[in-house]
């Protein structure tokens, strides 16, 4: 039996809000996967694997950490 990896990540957000008369400007800040910890989230699970890849050999995994910044104008 194959039993697919736990894992986890913790994400972030900042923003700011600032009403001009009747519009509003958002600047934000997006940070993803803030541990930056790159576990695999998929094993092979193909009895025969495929090409290099065997059995329970882990095939796709959590993407690093990375950032955006944004703004946002609402009227």
């Amino acid at each position: 039996a194959l039993e697919t990896p736990s894992w986890g990540q913790i994400d972030l957000r900042a923003q700011y809000v600032k009403a001009f008369g009747g519009a509003n400007v958002e600047f934000f800040a997006d940070i993803f996967n803030v541990l930056n910890s790159q576990d695999p989230v998929r094993n092979q699970d193909l009895v025969a694997g495929r090409g290099a890849t065997a059995f329970g050999d882990p095939i796709q995994w959590v993407q690093p950490r990375r950032a955006f910044l944004g703004a946002r104008f609402r009227f």
